[in-house]
């Protein structure tokens, strides 16, 4: 044992929380097992120890035995290890000679039918916790100032809310939106559920104030490309891409647009309906320019002899824009199932089967269709409309996960074509009607008792009549057991949310992580919704998994709270839990440097290899890669584990050889 070791005095705290643990783990037989190993002064067992007299416990041992290492044998140290932490802080110790030991998730939970085996594989846990905490150090920090000013990335209902609400505080925001217009996906929704009010109504004013309100700099048609830094001070790398259009004399006349020779199908209106090469997106767009899509312009200038404000420019240049900003909220939105790569329901072949976002657009009073409904084929009205549900989502194949908002739109939708068309039989089949949230099941009941038939099944197959040109639906009723057979003129599909595009550029450009399903993922889906592993980003709305509109703006505003509570502070504390080189046994050999993700690892001018310790994240992928083992990471070091492992692996304590006698239900 090293002279530091011997100066070692640890503290051991079993928890049995309730039946959680101690109904599993014989929570005092692991304390009689560790309380005479080395370095050890006490060990107790309590019921609730993350409870304030359990707290007030390990505050008065580490005073009153002069405790340097605390051990903590409960649960989870992903929700725990803050507070028990904070208790050594209070007690003036360094928060990180703590070590948390998970009897909970490890042993309780898993080993519920093995109490013996659960209840040794405790004590080989809190061994392990021991000997780690004999080797735990101190870990310093850094102050560094806060730069207040905050990034948003996108401009959706989501996105905008956050940046108004940091606004409003006070604080400079960069709202950047890669789209030519901000709104996101709620500027094309004719109503939004449950009030049915016009969506555009809504979202108008909320555009128009984001870009307005005096600290918002909006940049539209931009990507965030580069991104490093620290929290507090992070340094973004905006493009503005060329609109081609000078946005300084553009007046959002249109006039341009009736001269273009190019028409392709309009990506708003969901390809019902054209637009030209140099085009507004829609008539409420925020900013209102024009913008020219030089992939299909074939340079007839035919815009730029037209505009009378001379602001067509086609030597326009993408602007780079440099910023440096103190936290970061991520609103990304969401992207529509492709379900155009599978052409399930003969979607993509047959022009009468379309999307329930389509069919926003064709009600829509501002969409291609001027508000009504007509087949794709032949312009009639339809007399017959089938809904499908759960197009692409709940399935092992393509997205197992429920959307949340496909069952309240089929019902907003079905519900306003019965009120154009009375007479217009309008059938949904659907595997379960989730209407979730305030006012969404009463609106499910109305909707229901309006005449709108709801058939619990799965559509088998779509298929034309080659006679009368109609869509044959063949689906199975589960609640009758019935083959049901029925003609249709026109079939609207629910399709699922994945992650948008955006957010997949993101995750690559900041290095964020994403969960199973590719959206971001937060800290803890409970307590931490809007925080990332990385301090100072958050994220809101769809980018972080499917939701509502009310749930999106919620989330925003939480994001926007996160981030303007740390913009509050003139400076901030960053933990150094990062890379350390070992000089004498490094050999220059730029691997780790190569390897660095961040950046934050060079080999200097005496051939050793120097650690930036801000832009350091402690990754570990230097140290792993390291072929002289000259890298280590600080609380996460080679001889910590190597302890640790011994403590698990132990076969000389006595208790475990002799386990201890439990009772067996």
């Amino acid at each position: 044992m090293s002279d530091n070791q011997t100066m070692v005095r640890i503290g051991v705290y079993v928890c049995r929380w309730g039946v959680n643990i101690g109904a599993t783990v014989d929570c005092d037989a692991v304390k009689d097992a560790v309380e005479h190993l080395p370095n050890v002064v006490i060990a107790r067992v309590n019921d609730f120890t993350c409870s304030d007299p359990g707290q007030k416990i390990i505050k008065n041992d580490i005073l009153e035995l002069d405790l340097n290492r605390i051990v903590v044998a409960a649960c989870t140290p992903k929700i725990h290890e803050p507070t028990y932490r904070a208790v050594l802080i209070e007690a003036g110790l360094s928060p990180y000679y703590f070590q948390m030991v998970n009897l909970r998730e490890h042993c309780s939970f898993v080993h519920g039918d093995d109490k013996r085996g659960a209840t040794e594989k405790a004590i080989r846990l809190v061994i392990a916790g021991i000997n780690r905490a004999r080797e735990l150090e101190s870990i310093p920090r850094k102050v560094i100032p806060v730069e207040r000013a905050a990034l948003v990335i996108g401009a959706g209902i989501a996105g905008m809310n956050a940046a108004l609400d940091l606004a409003n505080q006070g604080i400079n925001v960069y709202l950047v939106e890669k789209e030519p217009t901000i709104g996101g996906k709620m500027a094309q929704l004719d109503r939004i559920y449950p009030t049915d009010d016009c969506g555009i109504w809504v979202l108008a004013p909320i555009m128009v104030n984001a870009s307005k309100q005096p600290n918002i700099n909006l940049y539209t048609y931009s990507d965030i490309i580069e991104f490093s830094g620290i929290p507090g001070n992070y340094k973004v790398k905006i493009r503005k891409n060329p609109r081609y259009v000078d946005e300084n004399k553009c007046t959002g006349c249109g006039l341009c647009t009736s001269k273009c020779p190019i028409k392709i199908p309009d990506e708003f209106n969901r390809g019902i309906g054209d637009r030209c090469a140099v085009y507004i997106p829609f008539p409420q767009a925020v900013p209102n320019y024009a913008v020219i899509d030089k992939s299909v312009c074939i340079d007839c200038k035919n815009c730029q002899r037209i505009c009378p404000a001379e602001a067509v420019d086609f030597d326009q240049e993408p602007q780079y824009i440099d910023i440096n900003v103190g936290a970061v909220i991520v609103a990304t939105g969401y992207d529509e199932y492709p379900i155009i790569e599978t052409n399930e329901y003969n979607y993509g072949l047959h022009p009468d089967v379309i999307t329930q976002i389509e069919l926003e657009r064709m009600l829509s009073p501002i969409g291609p269709t001027d508000g009504h409904i007509y087949r794709i084929s032949n312009g009639e009205i339809p007399n017959t409309i089938a809904m499908i549900q759960c197009v692409g989502s709940r399935s092992v194949k393509d997205l197992p996960y429920c959307s949340g908002v496909c069952c309240n739109v089929a019902l907003k939708n079905a519900q306003l074509l019965k009120q154009e068309y009375p007479d217009m039989d309008v059938i949904i089949f659907y595997i379960d009607i989730r209407t979730t949230d305030k006012g969404n099941e009463e609106y499910y009941r109305r909707i229901r008792d309006s005449g709108i038939r709801l058939i619990r099944g799965k559509v088998g197959e779509i298929l034309e009549d080659p006679e009368t040109k109609k869509l044959k639906i063949r689906a199975f009723s589960s609640l009758t057991g019935d083959i049901i057979k029925l003609n249709a003129d026109l079939v609207v599909l629910s399709t699922g949310m994945i992650p948008s595009k955006g957010t997949i550029e993101i995750i690559d450009v900041m290095g964020l992580d994403k969960g199973p399903n590719g959206f971001l993922t937060e800290v803890h889906g409970c307590l931490s919704p809007q925080e990332t592993n990385n301090m100072g980003i958050y994220i809101c709305g769809t980018a972080a998994g499917p939701k509502n509109i009310p749930y999106s703006v919620s989330t925003a505003l939480a994001a926007a709270s996160k981030a303007a509570t740390l913009l509050s502070h003139d400076t901030i504390n960053q933990e150094l839990l990062i890379a350390e080189v070992k000089e004498e046994l490094c050999m220059g050999c730029h691997r780790c440097e190569k390897l660095c993700y961040y950046e934050a690892i060079k080999v200097g001018e005496n051939n050793i290899a120097i650690v930036d310790d801000l832009k350091c994240k402690g990754c570990g992928a230097c140290a792993t890669s390291c072929p002289a083992r000259a890298i280590d990471l600080k609380y996460y070091r080679d001889k910590q584990f190597i302890e640790e492992i011994k403590g698990i692996g132990s076969s000389e304590i006595k208790s475990i050889q002799e386990a201890p006698k439990i009772e067996e239900d």
